[in-house]
């Protein structure tokens, strides 16, 4: 099965301020949710930046955000922080549509978890690499 998203569980500056966040592949990701809607130039921007994110119209009124704007997740599952750039701003096509999400790049994920000697492509092992040398096959 093709994971289409990997949260990062992250928050601002405490767990009281959690929000989902998702790392994701943008143009195949919204092409598939075509509910998730952006004016076209934030779009082109949130594909051509790999430290781009886009959020929901909700999210955005919530913290005070503004294109533009340097963003600091503080990671819980892949630890530390995060920084992103607010590219886009997302209304959703109908009311049932969520506004309260926060989407990032999934390659930004992946080569920073290579960095830190995680092992590529896979956010599920993680965990079991934590404090220790991967083992062969995993």
């Amino acid at each position: 099965m093709y994971r289409t998203e990997t949260g990062l569980a992250a928050s601002i500056s405490t767990k009281k301020n959690f929000f989902a966040n998702f790392a994701v592949e943008p143009k195949s990701y919204l092409e598939l949710y075509p509910e998730y809607i952006l004016p076209p130039e934030q779009k082109d921007a949130f594909l051509r930046d790999r430290k781009a994110a886009i959020a929901g119209e909700k999210l955005i009124t919530k913290y005070g955000w503004e294109i533009g704007d340097t963003i600091t997740l503080k990671g819980t599952i892949f630890p530390g922080n995060w920084e992103f750039v607010l590219r886009g701003i997302y209304r959703g096509k109908d009311k049932s549509t969520d506004e309260t999400q926060f989407f990032f790049h999934w390659d930004y994920l992946n080569e920073t978890m290579k960095k830190n000697c995680f092992t590529p492509g896979r956010p599920d092992r993680f965990l079991s690499h934590w404090g220790r040398q991967p083992e062969p096959g995993l």
